[in-house]
């Protein structure tokens, strides 16, 4: 089981931050942890702002914390605290809010999502409001250790996260054939029932996969909705969680420089800047900056 017990959190200056600082304090307490708090800051910041945040920060939380003042660029020092720390989970709101500006947030947000070695939890969604609909998306087609590792990791963390919120789960596998729009081009001049062929005896061989996943999982994976979808990833997901009224998506990232970016293709990148819902990005346990 994956263990959650050091948890950070990216305070962002003008803003109360009381979403995510909250639910970091309940995994804290939870798991009897360790609470970080990392404060990216200007230079020109005085230091008796900085005293009276922290003693705001200590009035309003339960737990003892950690308080670090970051200076330089936040998506360096971020995640160089992150993994200086070695993190189990980084907890930040993003910059922005609102789909207009969501584009902007991304700049830091998603640098953190790349780079960060542990676990990062963006929060969307107030803790007023409860969690009802989380959603565990899993690549069952990569054949590597690591990715099937992940994937046991992504199914730990959403069947216990949906538990504790006492919300309804959702597990969906997303596949494709790699060359399948390249085999609709009319430079090829592919007969249509040959591309359904393919796309048939691929789909036996992904529909097998998909099931062994489902029976090894099955522990986890009671009462859980879980689907296998053809079609392109990023489109699926972003369907299926406005769809189902999604709140959180727990998805995993390899965030690699030179192959790709994420395990389910940039679909966590391009998912970012498309919903509302909170997101939980998982890296595999060999990631390495």
């Amino acid at each position: 089981m994956i263990d959650l017990r050091n948890v950070g959190v990216v305070f962002h200056l003008n803003r109360s931050n009381d979403d995510a600082l909250g639910y970091a304090e309940d995994l804290v307490v939870t798991n009897k942890g360790q609470l970080h708090i990392y404060c990216p800051v200007p230079s020109s910041i005085a230091d008796d702002e900085l005293l009276e945040l922290k003693v705001s920060l200590q009035e309003m939380l339960k737990v003892p914390f950690e308080f670090r003042v970051l200076q330089g660029v936040p998506q360096v020092s971020i995640v160089d605290a992150a993994t200086e720390d070695k993190l189990d989970i980084l907890i930040t709101e993003p910059d922005e809010t609102g789909a207009v500006t969501r584009f902007f947030y991304g700049s830091l947000t998603l640098s953190i999502l790349r780079k960060a070695p542990c676990p990062v939890w963006v929060v969307n969604k107030s803790r007023n409001e409860t969690y009802q609909r989380v959603l565990i998306a899993v690549d069952l087609f990569q054949s590597d250790e690591v990715s099937s590792r992940l994937n046991t990791g992504l199914v730990e963390i959403g069947s216990a996260f949906a538990k504790k919120q006492g919300a309804e789960c959702h597990l969906v596998s997303v596949w494709k054939l790699d060359i399948e729009d390249t085999l609709h081009s009319p430079f090829l001049n592919i007969p249509q029932d040959k591309i359904d062929t393919l796309v048939s005896e691929r789909n036996v061989e992904c529909l097998r996969i998909y099931n062994s996943f489902v029976a090894e999982h099955e522990s986890m994976l009671q009462d859980v909705n879980s689907q296998l979808v053809h079609g392109e990833a990023s489109r699926i997901l972003i369907d299926y969680i406005e769809d189902n009224k999604i709140d959180i998506i727990i998805m995993g990232t390899h965030a690699r420089a030179g192959i790709k970016g994420f395990v389910i293709g940039n679909t966590a990148e391009s998912l970012i800047n498309q919903i509302d819902c909170s997101i939980i990005a998982v890296k595999p346990d060999i990631f390495n900056n």
